[in-house]
C-alpha cells in the first residue's frame, strides 16, 4: 500500500481510498513575485535601454533568468524592491516582444 492509500470497509466490501498528497517540490527561489516589493510605484511604463537584460524570478542575480529581454522592450512597472543606497529592483509584467505577458524582475540600470 501506498502512503495516504487506506481501506475501508462498506457494507462487506472492501472499498480502497487513496488520498492525495500535495507536495510543494518548488524552490523557495522560486516563489517570489510581487512578495518582495516594498515600495509601490504607482504603475508606470518603461523601456529596456539595452539589448540581453534578464527578467529575473526576484529581485537579484541570485535568482534565475526567466529570459532576456532586448532593448527598447516595454515593461510595465507594478512596484520595486529597495535595499540600502543600491539602485531598486522593479517588479512587473513584459508587454511587447519574445516575452510578452510574463512577470518578474529587472534591474532599475537597464530601464528607461
Amino acid at each position: 500500500m501506498t502512503a495516504g492509500a487506506g481501506v475501508l470497509a462498506l457494507g462487506g466490501t472492501l472499498v480502497s481510498a487513496t488520498a492525495s498528497v500535495a507536495s510543494d517540490t518548488t524552490p523557495a527561489s522560486t516563489k517570489v513575485g510581487s512578495s518582495k516589493c516594498n515600495v509601490n510605484d504607482s504603475n508606470h511604463k518603461e523601456d529596456i535601454r539595452t539589448s540581453g537584460v534578464n527578467l529575473r524570478n526576484g529581485p537579484s542575480t541570485g535568482y534565475y533568468s526567466k529570459g532576456q529581454l532586448g532593448k527598447g522592450t516595454n515593461f510595465y512597472v507594478y512596484c520595486s524592491h529597495v535595499s540600502g543606497t543600491y539602485t531598486p529592483w522593479y517588479y512587473g509584467k513584459v508587454t511587447s516582444g519574445v516575452h510578452s505577458g510574463t512577470k518578474g524582475w529587472v534591474f532599475g540600470d537597464y530601464l528607461v
